[in-house]
């Protein structure tokens, strides 16, 4: 009888294999079949010598679906190596240290790719929101943006990633993605009765943002909002900041603003239409603005008061001399 039990443990056990292996044998494997190669990326600072991001970003855009965007970060400005799918890219590079103040939208697509400023809720020196002080005349409806810090970029069209054994190389060549302005008020009158070390300012009729791929500005405007240094040994305030330049779609009307609050608590809005030395900028890029011989009001009390809580400005428009 044992000998029969066995006989039959022995075949329900033979059976059972049999079927996993039958089992097994019409599964399908699944396997990485994505063809890859080892690629080196190198920047080169040729075009931006002076920079010195801690870190850069390249993107590959696939051409037959520039969606799947392919990422890389590097940790360095100089490139390094990468495993990448074989396939034909457009590629973009982006300096990948902009945390502090970058946004970003229409990453899939390499035309459209911007980089931008958050809203400028308040005044940096004063606190005031940006919600309760006077507008420059016509600039209502342009959105108040922060100013950038330093972006680099590059792009590059048809690069092909091959399959075939050996190291490729891709060369991408940054450049600024950004514009210099330095603005500087002379012959101030009063400027010891300011409140607070630095002015508040803005600038109209700025791009928003910059199409990457491309380094061109984007068509929308903005007031980009920036701060100015009372230099006291020459009465004068200076200020110098950054901008995506002139919106791409059309030549806008340019005033700057500045925004004094002086020790008795009195607001001050002064204004000057600067378009024409935007315009005629010798360097697009690197953009001087003077405005000469503003007089600020000597306070009603010249101690030091405390500010009070009102948001009446008294605005003073200054015309320059041609």
């Amino acid at each position: 009888m044992k000998a029969i039990m066995k006989s039959v443990i022995l075949m329900s056990l033979t059976a059972m294999s049999a079927t996993l292996l039958s089992s097994c044998n019409h599964k399908d494997l699944v396997y990485d079949t994505t063809l890859r190669n080892e690629v080196e990326v190198v920047f080169d600072w040729r075009n931006a010598p002076d920079a010195n991001p801690a870190s850069m970003e390249l993107r590959l855009h696939p051409s037959d679906n520039p969606e799947d965007v392919v990422n890389f970060i590097f940790q360095n400005k100089t490139g390094g190596a990468l495993d990448a799918p074989v396939g034909n890219y457009t590629a973009v590079a982006l300096n990948a240290d902009l945390t502090d103040w970058a946004l970003t939208r229409y990453g899939e697509d390499p035309d459209r790719f911007t980089l931008y400023t958050p809203d400028a809720e308040s005044l940096q020196q004063s606190g005031i929101s940006t919600r309760a002080i006077p507008r420059a005349q016509g600039s209502e409806d342009e959105r108040l943006a922060q100013s950038p810090g330093m972006a680099w970029g590059d792009r590059i069209d048809n690069v092909s990633i091959h399959s075939y054994s050996g190291r490729q190389v891709i060369t991408m060549y940054p450049e600024e993605l950004v514009c210099h302005y330095t603005v500087d008020i002379l012959n101030v009158d009063h400027l010891q009765y300011l409140h607070g070390s630095d002015v508040d300012a803005s600038l109209t009729g700025m791009a928003e943002g910059v199409y990457v791929g491309k380094n061109s500005s984007t068509e929308q405007p903005v007031t980009m909002m920036f701060t100015l240094s009372p230099q006291a040994e020459s009465n004068s305030l200076h200020g110098e900041f950054l901008t995506f330049g002139e919106p791409d779609s059309a030549r806008m009307p340019h005033t700057l603003s500045f925004y004094l609050i002086l020790n008795d608590g009195t607001r001050w809005h002064f204004t000057s239409d600067v378009a024409q030395q935007i315009y005629n900028a010798a360097d697009p890029r690197h953009v001087h603005i003077i405005v000469s011989d503003v007089s600020i009001p000597a306070p009603i009390n010249a101690g030091t008061g405390i500010i009070p809580d009102v948001d009446e400005w008294e605005s003073v428009n200054i015309d320059l001399k041609m």
